[in-house]
């Protein structure tokens, strides 16, 4: 009955029990975002930001209302320089405004939208990537894909801390080990920031279309190779520090598999070095043929592979030579540098990398008993996974400053995808072993209970998630308390937004708006104007522009030096609300220079006199 309930939509059993888990899992991670909306104070309005809390939240939600209003590449809006261009730099979120405005969905809740579409794509990527490893291993296939979603980092006790965890009559202080990374957060690395998440489908795409060739000599300019290419570009438009590890991941895949001929075989691996046949009158025997033409055909293939996707990486550098993105690239990619001790990302990984390592052996050394598979589609498997997270540590703990990409950049790279895939063969290698174990013990002694391999595979991934289950329990209930302080600048005054949508249905789009701080963050995705200022590297010469505006916000400048100050910032609007008042200053001081044109109990906005 059950199997022919499954058969009915034309899934496996393995298949139905995925996707029920990846609903519970997918439902968890999203569950604060819709709770956040529907707790908002009467007269406050959730402005959507999400747990990784920057400034550059309302930058991407500004390229979607950008798309909404009609525009095609993403411009700055939170500075008022003349002729600022507009470049293709996150177009993602600019054609995903545009997809969302024919369905008539506000910006917020189009990024919202646009999380939760790419992360369930790449969960579902994840379990076609598990499925290829395993082919018909069903209770491999789902260990795995429980690791990947279910198991996280090892909690941090913190003895002088607040207690944030309480079981029965015991209460601790935990935290993860490196609470800052949120591909590390179990319920945020799925449903992070969009072009993070679009950046690894390109990634796993990459890997998966790999698998799929790679034992049939696909690094070869042909189909199936070109659509490699074009996964590879799209990772390196969208996320530049994803296709740089592919090349690093390949390329460690490559070494390794070259060793590996070298020390099984070290006689024909000498044949496989470039023009061992000058070097000897032994004709090369036909293996010995293949072998070096195999090798030729990788080198070659991983060559070809950088060439036709490393221009989208030169072009991204050209990008960045552009206001205001050159300022990021200058003052951050470039000289940012994070340290993290290794021992201290390992456990803020979590069980999988200490299983993953005797996985791998596991799946190299193991057997096949699939007709279409042969086992060096295991060892090919298991040095892939492998060179994936070793991709990453090579480049997060070495690049820099050789590559002018901060590493931090690499940890969005999400190695702990291979980690998982890796260390589940070993909890079904132990669950095979514990039910044997206990059927011949049975044998002896008939009063012992029978343990199916079944319930021992169970037991054992129980085992290996309990280390981890306080911190999960804690990161998931943690977000629903994550901004109940209803601050205004989560949650500003609905009249102080209305005041904002005023502007995006009564002011042309290229208007500048002068506004403190907070109004400067929110105008430009909320109603696609630009600010004066607003932004810590999307407004230029922020400094400067801070302290004249807080000058005029104090009254301090005279009526002929505020009307140069408005002239030279190219401003149109003035946006005066409780922060800008909270400076000190009023409107009437600048009398003959502004008309009043809007005005709510929340803020009122002033048209610049000509």
């Amino acid at each position: 009955m059950p199997h022919h309930f499954f058969s009915r939509f034309k899934l496996s059993v393995a298949s139905w029990a995925a996707l029920i888990l990846g609903v519970i899992f997918f439902a968890a991670s999203i569950a604060p975002t819709p709770y956040r909306f529907f707790v908002s104070p009467p007269g406050q309005m959730y402005n959507g930001t999400t747990e990784s809390w920057s400034d550059d939240y309302s930058a991407y939600v500004s390229y979607i209302i950008q798309g909404q209003q009609g525009k095609w590449l993403a411009c700055d809006t939170h500075t008022s320089e003349p002729n600022m261009p507009c470049i293709p730099i996150h177009s993602e979120y600019v054609l995903w405004g545009k997809f969302m405005g024919i369905l008539g969905i506000d910006p917020i809740v189009s990024y919202q939208l646009f999380r939760f579409v790419l992360g369930a794509i790449l969960i579902f990527l994840c379990w076609n990537l598990i499925k290829l490893v395993f082919p018909h291993r069903t209770s491999l296939q789902l260990t795995a894909y429980f690791l990947l979603l279910f198991v996280g980092g090892l909690p941090k006790v913190l003895p002088n801390g607040t207690p944030n965890l309480t079981i029965g009559p015991w209460s601790w202080a935990i935290d993860s080990y490196i609470p800052w990374i949120t591909e590390l957060g179990i319920f945020l690395r799925f449903i992070s920031l969009p072009h993070y998440l679009l950046g690894n489908i390109f990634f796993v795409l990459s890997i998966i279309q790999f698998l799929k060739f790679q034992s049939q000599k696909f690094l070869i300019l042909n189909s199936k190779f070109l659509i490699l290419v074009l996964f590879g570009l799209g990772a390196g438009f969208v996320h530049a520090a994803s296709l740089v590890t592919l090349y690093v991941t390949f390329g460690i895949y490559f070494l390794l598999t070259s060793i590996i001929k070298f020390v099984i075989s070290p006689k024909k691996a000498l044949s496989q070095i470039p023009f061992y046949s000058l070097f000897t009158r032994r004709r090369l025997d036909e293996g010995e043929l293949f072998t070096l033409k195999n090798l030729s055909a990788n080198f070659l293939g991983l060559t070809a592979y950088i060439v036709l996707t490393s221009p989208i990486l030169f072009y991204f550098k050209y990008l960045l030579t552009f206001q205001p993105w050159a300022n990021l690239s200058a003052a951050w990619e470039a000289t940012t540098f994070y340290y993290i001790s290794p021992d201290v990302l390992a456990l803020a990984i979590g069980p999988t990398i200490f299983l993953a390592p005797l996985g791998f052996l596991l799946l190299a050394a193991k057997p096949t008993k699939e007709p279409t598979q042969t086992t060096d589609d295991n060892l090919s498997n298991a040095l892939l996974l492998l060179s994936w997270p070793l991709s990453f540590f090579l480049l997060f703990y070495f690049s820099h400053p050789f590559l002018k990409i901060s590493q931090v950049r690499f940890l969005q790279s999400y190695f702990f995808i291979p980690l998982a895939i890796l260390a589940a063969p070993v909890i079904i290698f132990f669950a095979e072993k514990l039910s044997s174990f206990t059927y011949r013990l049975k044998q002896k002694v008939k009063l012992l209970p029978l343990v199916p391999f079944f319930f021992s595979a169970l037991l054992l991934t129980f085992i290996v998630a309990l280390p981890t289950l306080p911190l999960l329990y804690h990161n998931f209930t943690f977000r629903f308390t994550f901004f109940r302080d209803f601050s205004v600048l989560v949650y500003p005054p609905k009249n102080w937004v209305n005041a904002i949508y005023w502007l995006r249905d009564n002011t042309p789009r290229t208007s500048v708006v002068l506004s403190a701080w907070q109004a400067g963050h929110h105008i430009p995705f909320l109603a696609g104007n630009y600010v004066y200022f607003g932004h810590l590297w999307g407004t230029l010469n922020l400094p400067t522009k801070r302290d004249l505006a807080e000058k005029f916000f104090r009254g301090q400048m005279e009526e002929p030096e505020a009307r140069q100050f408005l002239k030279d910032g190219r401003i149109n609007y003035l946006f005066w609300s409780y922060e800008e008042a909270s400076y000190g200053g009023h409107p009437e001081q600048y009398r003959n220079l502004l008309s009043p044109v809007y005005s709510t109990p929340g803020a009122t906005i002033f048209r610049i006199k000509d």
